[in-house]
């Protein structure tokens, strides 16, 4: 990659960076991935859960006639008033990349 490349590169990186500082430790190398949380957040996140101050509700119910035309079935949906899931799916989908960069220590610590 020549250096010109390189320079567009990192500009356009800069550009579509959600956030500033994620993108700066990135470009130091103390952030593999800029999506992904911080250990302190990680854990923080987890105490509040583990402390029952954030929670998903699961609710099933039945329903007689189902969307697909089948009778008498059960049906789920999920309350997630404090995007737990989405927190999850941010740890997988880092966890996945961190994997993939060989970063396994990284990804054994965080799970």
């Amino acid at each position: 990659m020549s250096l010109e490349e390189k320079d567009s590169w990192i500009i356009t990186q800069a550009k579509l960076a959600k956030n500033e500082d994620d993108f700066l430790l990135s470009l130091s190398g103390d952030k593999k991935i800029q999506s992904m949380m911080d250990d302190s957040e990680i854990q923080e996140f987890c105490k509040k859960i583990k402390n029952e101050e954030i929670y998903l509700v699961y609710e099933t119910y039945y329903v007689e006639f189902t969307e697909f035309g089948y009778y008498g079935d059960w049906d789920e949906v999920f309350h997630d008033p404090f995007n737990i899931i989405n927190f999850f799916d941010n740890i997988l989908f880092s966890c996945h990349h961190l994997m993939k960069l060989g970063e396994y220590e990284k990804v054994f610590n965080n799970i």
